[in-house]
């Protein structure tokens, strides 16, 4: 929904807006392809993955933690907001934005 209520649509099924869309139908190399090249890394660092040691010995299992805590805006909302505001429209986009967020998601938003 945009700033004046009205739906915004994009199906994210286009190869140009690089947008992850709707997987579905997807082969698993296709899907990966989508989202290693998604225009996120714009701003996007690849963040680092840290060992749980003592999470991954109480599930018996490895445990990895992705380090969002890393990214410019310090979050992982960067993400969903800057693939969004990448995929919208010019047309849309040339009337402004607003986020209703004081915080992390309206920091991707600007990005």
């Amino acid at each position: 929904v945009n700033s004046v209520g009205s739906s915004v649509q994009n199906s994210g099924n286009s190869e140009e807006d690089n947008g992850i869309g709707d997987v579905s139908a997807l082969s698993e190399s296709r899907y990966l392809e989508k989202v290693l090249t998604a225009r996120v890394y714009d701003v996007a660092i690849e963040s680092a993955l840290e060992d749980a040691p003592l999470l991954s010995g109480r599930v018996q299992n490895k445990i990895l933690l992705k380090r969002e805590d890393t990214q410019p805006v310090f979050s992982f909302k960067l993400r969903g907001a800057y693939n969004m505001m990448a995929k919208t429209p010019y047309n849309i986009l040339k009337n402004g934005v607003v986020a209703a967020s004081a915080g992390n998601h309206a920091q991707g938003v600007a990005l």
